[in-house]
């Protein structure tokens, strides 16, 4: 999937998975090995009982039979014809040999010489996939092209030329000096052919030559051991995309689809040319083509759950089978020995799943131990997890250090399916509310699971039974389309009827919706309406946990309570999450709170009383929201100052925290405004002493984007640059009594660049005024900086002098 070239996130739309066992492990290492001596090991390759040779298509030229000659010289090289035609890339520096014509160019070339006349050269260049797959079609024309060539007119030229084939062409003249056009096939049905044109006297590029690189499926092998062989390769594909699986919304470059027909092209050619698989970049900051590097980044990425472990598990058997099925074929068909075949079919394999993988940016770092204790865990290790040496203060630090989302699973996610380490982890105070990237929960994966005795543990030890999924930050890497799903929803779909009742005896609620983005638009789906889905006879997918005699008592467990009833639950939610917040019992406040929201998810009550209990848990994302919707649907002064204060409080403590960015929570982004804006907002709202002092106190603080000057009586100036809604702002802070205001600032204040020493603001500016706020002892006057939208690059970046001061 996408992790090459320089987009970080296609490194996060990798769905790889899964710890190593022993027997890939040694497979793995023969593999490395073997890359290592590869040229050494062909050099000694019987090549002579080949059951696939290239072959003419097309034979409409002179040429072709010693194109093909040359085709099937360079088939038995050990590299792509895309490399043995020197096709390097798009800033292409080889020189391009084909036969013994001479070289003219590429697509920059100009004009050429033929039939005693000049011809002019331009392209069209047709988009595809975002910049990763373009191809380039060369025109040429008797007359001069005009300077302005529009799209319209370089597509009725390109109707009548070579196909769009590739991105790269070369040019070239034979000894009679005609020009020929050589194309290697990258691209659509041309993918796997060698194309050759010759430009006639009337400049159209007639197709001269062609010749397929690859076997038909009419002509392929058809032996036992090739269909075996065939077969096999067909499921170790399956297997990888168990491991890649898909992608969201990545962008145009469409990385994931390119990766996965890549890898499928790169397998079928392990039947016919294993010799040519070598793809290694070792050395580079990719592991894109170095399976060792890979499998190193997998195992690691293995780590991480359950799901993960087992798809790398399912990778790595049949890659096991697959070896086996396909040196066979090599010792029918190509006639090696076991184990020359057995060591290629290795290679071919490997090599030709490194062309869909690739690592970049991506080095989780567990703490001291852990990476052995989450091996432990997936391996069934019979080793105790007692005997290991770890700091269980820093387990799962991962959560907050990695930059990948994947590296968001807790600990707790891969000790499911064993109540006696997952214990032993809890009662080491490991977090049994952790999260990952779209809010899933250790007690939703017992859910998944139907691991009652695990779920039980988890809510003793004090588990959230109605937190709910969010949206992922990352919707390249993940595809959700269904959020705000509870353990309860998981349980429904998954799990007994014991796992059930657990859940709603230990605070569940049925009334809890889920937003299922399938459907459009989108629907809200109680646990009810999961349930009859998951148990439905014409159900296409159905639970099998749940007994056919219990399905009514269930049904009845997970009725919904009327309007009326759940206004007053609400109501007592909110009244007793008040009371348990005043007892200092923040997470039980917090969970009423959650449900009282599930029943009126606008009430601005229970709205300002989880911006505040969610600050207090650290929960700056939930916070955040809460105090959006304050600010956004409250009429109340009040309640829309607490909002902004609170949004304030929530953003100085996540932009102090060292975070680079916005917070991205539930699909929504906050903390785009500096806190001082925020705290501003709340005192202009609704004024009050403690706000002013607030805002007082953060424009005294250092902490914000900040220069200062003290003039020789001892007047402080403050200037703190901040960037609001796309513009950039300076806030001018002073005492109230200093007659020096914002309309003669820049006549006595120089603004000097910290690296370069120069002076940032224009002589003798004058900036425009915005306005200007009193805060009694203080004042703060508002005006928009000269450069405007766009230099943020300065902020935090300038010294402040008094422009007397430079002179002297």
């Amino acid at each position: 999937m996408c992790l090459l070239y320089t987009h970080l996130h296609y490194i996060l739309i990798l769905r790889i998975i899964f710890i190593m066992n022993k027997a890939l492990l040694s497979l793995l290492l023969l593999a490395f090995t073997f890359t290592i001596n590869a040229k050494t090991f062909k050099e000694d390759m019987d090549l002579s009982k080949l059951w696939f040779k290239p072959y003419l298509v097309k034979n409409n030229d002179v040429a072709c039979d010693s194109l093909l000659e040359d085709v099937q010289t360079k088939f038995l090289s050990n590299v792509s014809f895309y490399k043995a035609y020197k096709f390097s890339g798009r800033n292409n520096i080889d020189t391009n040999k084909l036969l013994d014509w001479r070289y003219l160019g590429d697509s920059q070339l100009k004009e050429l010489q033929a039939y005693n006349k000049t011809f002019y050269l331009t392209y069209k260049q047709n988009a595809g996939c975002g910049g990763a797959c373009e191809t380039n079609q060369s025109l040429a024309s008797t007359e001069a092209f005009p300077e302005k060539q529009n799209y319209s007119y370089l597509r009725e030229l390109a109707e009548n030329t070579h196909p769009a084939a590739s991105y790269n062409y070369s040019i070239f003249e034979n000894n009679d000096k005609t020009p020929y056009l050589f194309i290697v096939g990258s691209y659509f049905e041309y993918k796997g052919k060698i194309l050759l044109y010759k430009l006639n006297a009337d400049a159209k590029w007639e197709s001269a030559c062609e010749i397929s690189v690859v076997p038909k499926g009419s002509e392929s092998n058809s032996s036992k051991e090739y269909n075996k062989a065939k077969l096999s390769i067909s499921a170790l594909n399956q297997s990888i995309q168990g491991l890649t699986r898909g992608a969201g919304r990545c962008g145009s470059m469409n990385t994931e689809y390119r990766w996965r027909n890549r890898t499928t092209s790169a397998l079928n050619q392990t039947m016919f040319r294993p010799w040519a698989m070598n793809n290694s970049a070792e050395g580079s900051v990719n592991s894109y083509g170095d399976y060792k590097r890979i499998i190193d980044s997998l195992k690691r990425w293995s780590l991480t759950g359950l799901s993960e472990h087992a798809a790398l598990k399912a990778y790595s058997t049949q890659l096991t089978l697959t070896v086996i099925d396909l040196s066979k074929f090599y010792q029918k068909s190509f006639g090696w020995s076991e184990s020359k075949a057995k060591w290629m079919a290795e290679f071919a394999l490997t090599s030709a799943v490194s062309k869909g993988f690739g690592f970049y940016m991506y080095e989780p770092s567990f703490s001291k131990g852990e990476y052995e204790l989450r091996n432990n865990i997936l391996d069934d290790d019979s080793k105790s997890i007692n005997s290991l040496k770890f700091d269980a203060s820093k387990i799962d630090s991962q959560l907050t250090s990695w930059a990948s989302p994947e590296g968001k699973e807790s600990i707790l996610n891969i000790a499911i399916r064993d109540p006696e380490k997952l214990k032993l982890l809890l009662d080491k105070s490991i977090d049994p509310n952790s999260v990952n990237q779209f809010g899933k929960t250790p007690l939703m994966y017992a859910a998944q699971y139907n691991q009652l005795e695990s779920a039980k543990l988890l809510i003793e030890h004090g588990a959230n039974t109605i937190a709910a999924t969010t949206k992922p930050a990352d919707t390249c890497y993940y595809t959700l389309k269904t959020t705000k799903m509870t353990a309860l929803h998981y349980a429904v779909r998954y799990a007994s009827s014991e796992f059930i009742r657990l859940l709603l005896d230990n605070g569940a609620e049925p009334f809890m919706t889920a937003e299922n983005g399938h459907n459009h638009p989108t629907t809200l789906e109680t646990a009810l309406d999961w349930f009859y889905r998951y148990t439905l006879e014409t159900s296409s997918e159905i639970n099998p946990n749940i007994d056919t005699d219990e399905l009514q008592k269930v049904e009845q467990w997970l009725k919904v309570p009327s309007d009326k009833q759940l206004l007053m639950e609400a109501k007592k939610s909110i009244i007793d999450a008040e009371k348990l917040y005043q007892q200092g019992r923040i997470k039980k406040s917090y969970e009423l709170l959650l449900k009282a929201l599930a029943i009126e998810p606008d009430n601005e009550r229970t709205l300002s009383n989880m911006a505040l209990v969610s600050l207090k848990l650290n929960r700056l994302g939930e916070s955040l929201a809460a105090s959006e919707k304050l600010i956004e649907k409250s009429i109340n002064k009040k309640n829309q100052a607490n909002g902004w204060f609170n949004q304030g409080l929530a953003c100085e403590q996540y932009t102090l925290s060292g975070k680079r960015g916005y917070l991205n929570y539930n699909g929504q982004y906050y903390c785009n405004k500096p806190f001082i804006y925020s705290y501003l907002q709340a005192w202009l709202t609704y004024k009050t002493e403690a706000r002013k002092n607030k805002l007082v106190s953060v424009f005294k603080d250092k902490k914000t984007n900040v220069c200062k000057v003290i003039t020789p009586e001892g007047n402080a100036y403050q200037f703190h640059f901040l960037t609001i809604n796309r513009e950039d702002i300076i806030y001018f802070f002073h005492s109230n009594n200093i007659a020096l205001t914002a309309a003669n600032i820049f006549n006595e204040v120089n603004f000097f660049d910290v690296n370069k020493g120069q002076n940032r603001f224009p002589i003798n500016y004058t900036p425009k005024y915005t306005a200007s706020y009193d805060l009694g002892e203080y004042v703060v006057d508002e005006m928009m900086s000269p450069y405007g939208n766009g230099y943020p690059i300065y902020l935090g970046k300038l010294s402040c002098r008094l422009k007397e001061d430079n002179q002297n």
